[in-house]
């Protein structure tokens, strides 16, 4: 006589009801709901809230249940080119490989609203490659050369890095690193690109004028003259002249919340109409799709104060 083990989904199978494969992200999509027959509360939820914000907004007018994808096409080919995959994109919006990959080649005209919003809201940047992915060290290097010229040391950033200070030099030689390295040295960099080094005694006080000397020497930049250390091809002090030309079309969509790139100049105009505004360095930053850092240089640039007292909707982020 054999002994067969029965596990969850043989014994849900043999009573009829279908199962949601185990690595499917049950809340979400509805397709573990609809397609596999799934009922876990996390899929019911699902489903029950998406059809009351149907019904909610079929009583307000606004239902749009199908776009055009021609918008979402061009996103994920653009997506594409910048090394996030289809499979990717499936995994940060919870949608199919499949009806991805047949929106990018076209086979797909139109797609509910609900996914064309889910497909433009992943950026085409660092953050949207699998955490493996190989990336540029420039991003890298440069927080690295710009905590340096404000004398933290190898030894001094490893503790903060979870690594060794041999390893801490090594990433200044790497041409390439992974998307969660890059993420973890822009993270201390975000921590500490306006905090004075630790300076205990004699020693570490030379060795912190030395990585100060050390960077003087190879022409490192300061964080703060940086706008995006990122793509900028310099830092300020040896960027070119601010452009003469501005889009106010564009100046003007970026203010009312549409997300425009917005050169350094029409950045500045923007700046100066949202910080009239009453709103604060966190909100103008995330509105302007820039760093806070930036949006302190550009208050300094344009001789603003910071904004004391918070608007509504600067409350509100924060929350």
């Amino acid at each position: 006589m054999s002994l067969t083990l029965s596990t969850p989904a043989a014994s849900a199978a043999a009573s009829g009801v279908r199962v949601c494969p185990p690595e499917h992200a049950h809340a979400g999509t509805t397709n573990c709901y609809h397609h596999h027959g799934c009922r876990c509360t996390p899929c019911s939820n699902r489903v029950v809230s998406g059809n009351a914000r149907v019904r909610r907004l079929r009583a307000y007018g606004r239902w749009e249940p199908l776009v055009d994808a021609t918008v979402a096409r061009a996103h994920l080919r653009v997506l594409s080119a910048y090394g996030v995959g289809i499979r990717q994109v499936a995994a940060l919006t919870g949608m199919s490989h499949a009806h991805l990959r047949d929106i990018r080649v076209g086979l797909t005209a139109t797609i509910r609203k609900e996914n064309h919003d889910r497909i433009r809201a992943v950026p085409a940047d660092v953050s949207s490659l699998a955490p493996s992915a190989p990336v540029p060290a420039r991003g890298v290097h440069r927080r690295l050369q710009a905590l340096h010229a404000r004398g933290w040391t190898t030894g001094t950033l490893a503790p903060h890095l979870g690594t060794h200070s041999s390893n801490v030099s090594r990433l200044l030689q790497q041409d390439v690193v992974t998307r969660l390295l890059h993420e973890r040295v822009a993270a201390v960099y975000g921590r500490l690109w306006d905090v004075a080094p630790p300076v205990s005694g004699p020693a570490q006080r030379r060795e912190s004028e030395k990585a100060r000397r050390i960077a003087r020497e190879n022409g490192w930049a300061l964080p703060i003259e940086w706008d995006d250390i990122d793509t900028d091809d310099a830092p300020l002090a040896e960027a070119p002249a601010l452009e003469a030309d501005v889009d106010v079309i564009a100046v003007d969509l970026a203010v009312h919340g549409h997300q425009v790139v917005l050169t350094r100049a029409e950045r500045h105009l923007a700046v100066e109409q949202l910080h009239a505004a009453g709103h604060g360095d966190r909100l103008i930053a995330h509105m302007l799709l820039v760093d806070d850092r930036t949006i302190l240089r550009d208050r300094k640039h344009l001789g603003l104060p910071a904004n004391e007292n918070p608007t509504q909707l600067d409350r509100r982020l924060v929350a």
